[in-house]
C-alpha cells in the first residue's frame, strides 16, 4: 500500500471516529481535527493530520500493526484525536489489525467521556 491508498484510508477512519463520536455523545464535532500522537517516539504530541501521517506510515511493505484512534477533546474549534501506535514489530499489511479485511492497522476506539 502506497502512502496515498494509507492517507485515505487513515483519514476514511478518522471521519468515522468522529461520526461515531457524534452518535455517541450528541455532541457537536467540527469536522477539521488534529492528532495527539502516542508512538513513533511522541508522548501524545499535537500535530496535524499530514505530520502524524508522516510518523505512521513506514513504507509500502511495511506497517505498525495496530493504530487506535478516538475522539478525545474538542480544542480550538477542531476535534482532537486520540492516536496510539502499538509497540509491536512492524509487519506486513495483512498481518496488522485488518478487521475488517482492508482496515489495515486502524480501529477506533470510543470516544473519551469527558467531551
Amino acid at each position: 500500500m502506497d502512502r496515498d491508498a494509507f492517507n485515505r484510508l487513515f483519514m476514511g477512519f478518522a471521519a468515522q471516529a468522529i461520526e461515531e463520536a457524534r452518535t455517541a455523545t450528541s455532541k457537536q464535532l467540527p469536522d477539521q481535527f488534529v492528532v495527539e500522537l502516542h508512538g513513533a517516539g511522541k508522548p501524545g504530541v499535537v500535530m496535524d493530520p499530514n505530520e502524524a501521517l508522516n510518523l505512521m506510515y513506514i513504507d509500502e511493505n511495511r506497517f505498525y500493526q495496530y493504530i487506535d484512534i478516538g475522539v478525545k477533546a474538542i480544542k480550538d474549534n477542531a476535534t482532537v484525536l486520540f492516536v496510539r501506535i502499538s509497540a509491536y514489530p512492524p509487519t506486513e499489511f495483512e498481518k496488522t489489525w485488518n478487521t475488517p479485511k482492508g482496515s489495515g492497522p486502524f480501529r477506533i476506539i470510543g470516544p473519551a467521556t469527558t467531551l
